[in-house]
């Protein structure tokens, strides 16, 4: 065994690990917003990790560079469905264990997005409203 496929097989367990602890934390954390960290963070640690053991066990450029791809795609949409589930889980109502510590949204009014379709009435996005 070379220091590389070492390198490689526990880069590989370890991301197995930590995918174990994220499914865990899904079943046993108390609530929505705790249960989307622990699958936000944990698990896309634990897949950019098994496929660098992968891309190390197995080092042809076509599979080097789907694993590439794979853990770029990965580090971009893991904190957007993060934040998306969160959001969701706010405006569905779902309540949190124990006190919040802050809740800045408390005030705000969510409705005015439900009502106009988040576009301000006009049938633009807000990014087209100066055009």
């Amino acid at each position: 065994m070379t220091a590389v496929t070492f390198a490689a097989d526990v880069l590989i367990w370890l991301g197995v690990l930590l995918m174990a602890v994220a499914a865990l934390g899904v079943l046993r954390l108390p609530d929505a917003y705790y249960r989307a960290n622990a699958v936000t963070k944990a698990a896309a640690l634990a897949l950019v990790l098994l496929l660098l053991g992968v891309a190390l066990r197995m080092p042809e450029p076509g599979t080097v560079f789907l694993a590439a791809a794979a853990v770029a795609c990965q580090l971009v949409t893991a904190p957007v469905a993060g934040y998306a589930t969160g959001r969701a889980a706010y405006r569905a109502g779902v309540r949190r264990v124990g006190p919040p510590s802050r809740d800045d949204l408390a005030g705000a009014d969510l409705s005015r997005e439900d009502r106009d379709g988040g576009d301000g009435g006009d049938g633009r996005d807000r990014h087209d409203a100066g055009r």
